[in-house]
């Protein structure tokens, strides 16, 4: 049963250490608490994206990175919290102080943060355990001993003489406020103007620091009863199975919406620091509104305005799925995402147990919201040759918003249509089904799901809603599966598909083209003729070189450029765009060049750094793509490595076609910075599709002009940015390249 507020009161009444409150339980331990929980939130929330920036370069900046790192912070979270359950079943609050002591101790140890040095993942190994691996090296500990402080904090809050000290849940709100700033400082302001290793000492200075913050708030818990004793028994109010299993599945709903909203923001817009942390913050916001006390009047509105959210999340996969996300989309979709998280995070405020239980609970949000990130980051990409996590998830915020309040939480009976959509979806995933009509498929769809979210919203139609929302779901992962898709795989670098329409066959990964086919045979845009990469190929440079280098592979069609007496070798960190580009019956480039072209997979970088290939008259960096900003590869440093395996004469390219992204400045900053000169040329936009304005970068040594851009009217233009607008390993912001392009 629920803890009510009248249980509260008498709780409280009948509490001996909250008969007195002195000036000190009344002004100094809410403020000391309060600023302890706020200093771990922060450091633990701002860790996330400061390790994933540095591990997402490493691992060729796949998507998959930070979904990964989200599961292991929530599955560390999971341990953090049953470590606090344990201690506070101790009988003397100084021994769980001392024993969280020790842990902090051990912890700095491990300090500063930084990857080691040489560490690169094996491609041919599983890239999700490897990064699982070096989260745990890095900042296992450190990690754990802020996840843990949280509900510690709390705890030992509720043994004081403070005002609220018998709902300690207050704290909770500080805290997320605490993320949330965290959050939004490291992408705006640590990452843009600090070095990586400046940002992590800072971290680690004040990891110290905010240790001592904690002890100091945590041995005023005994400053009146310095032989305190918990007075949470261990057999009182125990939790049964069920009750924990409604905590966890409230949770997992959000926590999952988020992950994998996240996730189609990041194939659209890039894996980047504000791609992550903004959906995120969204996330904590939803959380620290729906904990709070006082937002009651929001919580009714929210009811209202949750099934039309519903509706708008549902239509904007629908519409994304088809035709990718665009910035007026994706805003709406954020706002709808609040509404929702709002929503669910109420609901488990409303079924938050008394203090007794406040560690057991946070431990069951915490493997609720575990299980969403093993959802996202492992079950999906294994199971789903598509993004379709994101509709499951709706599926399950559908069915969790239907329930009734009477039990506090959701039954069987209506997550019954739920799980058998879920199961239905699975099931169906390869299975080819003809389109009904494209627009009108969607349209019916979208029909479909605003009369279903309506639906929800009424008691006396909420079976009926579900059905239709069900229905809805299981057609847009199904149904509208477009039939000229020959092959569709997934792993960690993203979604992957090949597109065969009256001949013409191209390679998409995420919602970019990576290079196409003719019924000829031919290249398509953005690799013909009239592109700049083609006049690149038909240029004198590029005829002459004995030795051609290629920096991310895609469907081969530079490889189509080479002579027979040129010798192409391509650098693929993506082992499926490998497989498909080697695949005669997918694509005839590579396979048409068998024994004079040389595929190495694994990072570029690495491969170029060492240095045991032989130089190249042209090294071409194709790795670019509207979704993907390779920021190993952008860098004042990367581009020294570049130029040092380019001949005497030769040249070095970045082709740079994105719609979302503006590189050619930083990259000519870096030339700049380097002493290289750097041409810049625009080709014109395939107006067939959406693809985007091929664009390519030249980047020469001073002096050596090639005749490709001296020529009269060949529309290669010199740019001289400022060196100081370039990007180095140690401090580069991919955001102040953003600028959407047509």
């Amino acid at each position: 049963m629920l803890f009510t507020r009248v249980e509260k009161e008498a709780g409280r009444s009948e509490d001996p250490l909250h008969e007195r409150v002195s000036i000190h339980g009344r002004f100094v331990a809410p403020v000391l608490f309060t600023l302890a929980i706020l200093a771990s939130a922060g450091l633990l929330l701002f860790i996330q994206p400061l390790l994933t920036r540095v591990v997402t370069p490493l691992a060729g900046g796949a998507p998959g990175v930070w979904t990964t790192a989200m599961f292991f912070f929530q599955c560390v979270a999971i341990v953090a919290y049953l470590y606090a359950h344990l201690i506070t079943r101790l009988p003397r609050i100084r021994h769980q102080i001392g024993i969280h002591l020790m842990l902090w101790l051990i912890a700095t140890s491990t300090l500063p943060l930084g990857v080691p040095p040489g560490w690169t993942p094996d491609p041919a190994g599983s890239l999700q355990l490897q990064t699982l691996t070096l989260y745990a090296r890095t900042v296992g500990l450190p990690f754990l001993f802020l996840s843990a402080s949280a509900p510690l904090i709390q705890t030992w809050y509720a043994r004081t003489r403070g005002p609220s000290a018998h709902d300690p849940y207050f704290l909770s709100g500080a805290s997320n406020l605490g993320a949330l700033i965290a959050l939004l400082g490291f992408p705006l302001v640590a990452e843009p103007f600090f070095e990586i290793p400046a940002i992590s000492l800072g971290w680690s200075a004040t990891f110290i620091g905010m240790g001592g913050l904690l002890f100091i708030s945590a041995f005023a818990t005994t400053r009146d009863h310095p032989d305190a004793r918990t007075v949470i028994g261990v057999g009182q109010r125990k939790s049964d199975l069920q009750t924990l299993w409604r905590w966890g599945a409230m949770a997992f709903v959000p926590a999952s919406l988020m992950l994998s909203f996240t996730t189609r923001l990041a194939t659209d817009f890039g894996s980047l620091p504000l791609i992550w942390v903004v959906p995120l913050s969204i996330y904590l916001i939803s959380y620290v509104a729906g904990f709070s006390r006082r937002l009651r009047t929001p919580g009714r509105h929210a009811a209202f305005a949750a099934p039309p959210a519903m509706a708008v999340l549902a239509i904007g996969g629908l519409v994304s799925s088809a035709h990718g996300m665009t910035v007026p989309v994706s805003a709406a979709m954020m706002v709808a995402t609040a509404v929702v998280s709002y929503q669910l995070h109420h609901r488990l405020y409303e079924m938050r147990p008394d203090s007794s239980r406040l560690t057991v609970f946070y431990m069951a949000i915490s493997i609720g919201a575990a299980a969403a990130g093993f959802f996202n980051a492992i079950l999906a990409p294994m199971l789903m040759d598509g993004m379709h996590e994101f509709t499951l998830t709706l599926l399950a915020a559908c069915g969790t918003l239907a329930m009734g309040r009477d039990r506090g939480g959701p039954s069987g009976r209506h997550l019954l249509l739920p799980l058998v959509a879920v199961l239905f979806g699975l099931l169906s995933m390869d299975t080819d089904m003809p389109m009904l009509g494209e627009h009108g498929l969607q349209a019916l769809l979208a029909a479909m799901f605003v009369v279903a979210c309506g639906c929800v919203y009424n008691r006396l139609t909420r079976s009926l809603g579900l059905f239709v929302f069900c229905l809805a779901a299981a057609g847009s992962m199904v149904l509208v599966g477009d039939v000229s898709v020959i092959d569709r795989s997934r792993n960690f670098f993203g979604l992957h598909e090949v597109r065969d329409a009256n001949g013409t066959r191209v390679l998409v990964t995420g919602t970019s083209r990576r290079g196409g086919q003719s019924a000829t045979g031919a290249p398509l845009p953005p690799y013909t003729a009239a592109d700049p990469l083609g006049e690149l190929a038909m240029s004198h440079a590029w005829q002459s070189a004995r030795r051609i280098g290629l920096v991310g592979l895609g469907a081969g069609a530079m490889v189509s450029w080479a002579g027979d007496d040129q010798q192409v070798v391509a650098y693929e960190i993506d082992p499926e765009v490998i497989r498909i580009a080697t695949d005669a019956d997918m694509f005839g480039f590579v396979a048409d060049r068998s024994g004079r072209t040389t595929i190495h997979p694994g990072d570029a970088r690495l491969a170029l750094e060492a240095g045991t290939t032989r130089p190249f008259g042209v090294l071409v960096i194709d790795a670019y793509t509207s979704e993907m900003v390779p920021m190993n590869l952008s860098t004042v440093e990367a581009m020294e490595i570049f130029m040092e395996d380019v001949l005497e004469g030769g040249m070095l390219v970045y082709h740079l076609t994105s719609r979302f992204f503006d590189l050619a400045e930083p990259l000519a900053a870096a030339a700049e910075h380097l002493g290289y000169e750097a041409w810049y040329k625009r080709g014109s936009r395939d107006t067939s599709d959406r693809s985007p304005s091929p664009e390519a970068l030249i980047v020469t040594r001073r002096g050596e002009r090639p005749e490709l851009v001296s020529a009269p009217g060949s529309g290669w233009i010199r740019l001289r940015p400022a060196p100081s607008r370039a990007w180095h390993d140690d401090i580069a912001s991919p955001f102040t390249a953003f600028s959407p392009r047509g």
